[in-house]
């Protein structure tokens, strides 16, 4: 997963991380376009959206997300677009004030804003955004977020509590139910299955039938994606394999690269006591790059090589997890001869000498 709102990544090096993802058997790439800092899609339907985009530079047109996308696909990969809603929805209040909710007491932190549930205008906006990637990505599924929504948020907003009031409803989670029922209506229109995290599933299910077919992405823990695969739908994992961590599972490395080994051994399956009916589910994982903290500048050497122990996890049996040392030596081979040697500017794990490294300098 690349995270394109707090950092803009340039078509091109989305195209280079789209490479280095075909050289490690990685074939799918989750992109988490937009989010609270920045809305870089340009939606020709809506065009305010990109006035909280970071420059006028930092937008990618239908145009550009259809070059990637074709590029991926024809090196085996797929692109999975993310709109993360309703949480997270900052950014599109810089051209559409009017669609996300107002809680003046949270404002300090943009992540708490989310959009305005209540209004007509929100869908409107919401239908034209999933209408524009639907135009370019063919691909069956989209990613519709659901996660960490701040409801306080909407309760200090005079519109949003006194429509409910007018509905008689009292609990802010029927106010998720209500959003998510009418933005199944918008995605189902352009045939697509929603990928969502666990949120929808495991904090909301209650209030919200999740439909059978959404495929559920497990963020917190190994225990979320275990409820979510007892419950009956097809999950996927994150949970373990954030880029961004410096401790991503139980263990504190001294040195930052080490991480790659918790990348390692985070088997989905394992010690999970799954039927073989509920690991037909499991779809796999997602190694989630969140940037924050990672822009053009540091991409390939923050999540390269480590992401080779993700890969090189989904990709083998369950046992295999404790044979650390002969993976270290995999890896160790893979970073110079197939990742640098090919101008991927990966990291090094331990003292050794790569020749491919002496072009760069």
């Amino acid at each position: 997963m690349i995270d394109t709102s707090r950092h803009y990544l340039s078509v091109g090096k989305i195209m280079q991380v789209v490479k280095a993802l075909s050289y490690i058997k990685m074939n799918v790439l989750h992109w988490h376009m937009v989010d609270a800092q920045s809305f870089p899609l340009q939606v020709p339907d809506a065009p305010g959206l990109t006035k909280s985009a970071y420059t006028p530079k930092a937008i990618y047109t239908l145009e550009a997300v259809q070059k990637i996308i074709s590029y991926a696909r024809s090196l085996g990969i797929r692109v999975v677009i993310e709109i993360d809603i309703p949480g997270h929805a900052a950014s599109w209040g810089v051209g559409y004030p009017e669609i996300v909710a107002n809680c003046p007491s949270m404002s300090g932190n943009i992540n708490n804003i989310p959009l305005n549930p209540v209004l007509d205008k929100t869908y409107e906006i919401v239908e034209q955004v999933i209408a524009a990637i639907a135009k370019v990505a063919p691909d069956n599924f989209i990613h519709l977020g659901g996660d960490e929504l701040v409801k306080s948020c909407w309760k200090q907003d005079a519109r949003i509590m006194n429509w409910m009031q007018q509905k008689g409803w009292t609990d802010l989670n029927q106010l998720v139910g209500y959003f998510e029922s009418r933005l199944e209506t918008i995605y189902r229109k352009y045939q697509k299955t929603m990928v969502s995290w666990e949120e929808l599933l495991l904090a909301y299910g209650n209030y919200y039938p999740l439909p059978k077919d959404t495929i559920v992405q497990a963020w917190t823990s190994k225990q979320s994606f275990g409820r979510i695969i007892g419950a009956g739908y097809r999950g996927l994992l994150s949970a373990g394999w954030y880029m961004d961590k410096q401790v991503p599972g139980n263990t504190t490395h001294y040195l930052w690269g080490d991480t790659w080994e918790d990348f390692y051994k985070n088997d989905p399956t394992l010690g999970m006591g799954f039927t073989p009916e509920q690991e037909s589910r499991v779809l796999g994982g997602d190694a989630a790059a969140w940037a924050e903290q990672v822009d053009p500048s540091n991409f390939e050497t923050r999540v390269f090589p480590r992401l080779l122990g993700v890969a090189e996890r989904l990709w083998s049996q369950a046992s295999n997890t404790q044979d650390v040392d002969s993976a270290r030596e995999r890896l160790v081979f893979s970073r110079c001869h197939v990742l640098v040697r090919r101008n991927i500017n990966a990291g090094p794990i331990r003292p050794d000498y790569c020749d491919a490294v002496e072009k760069y300098y």
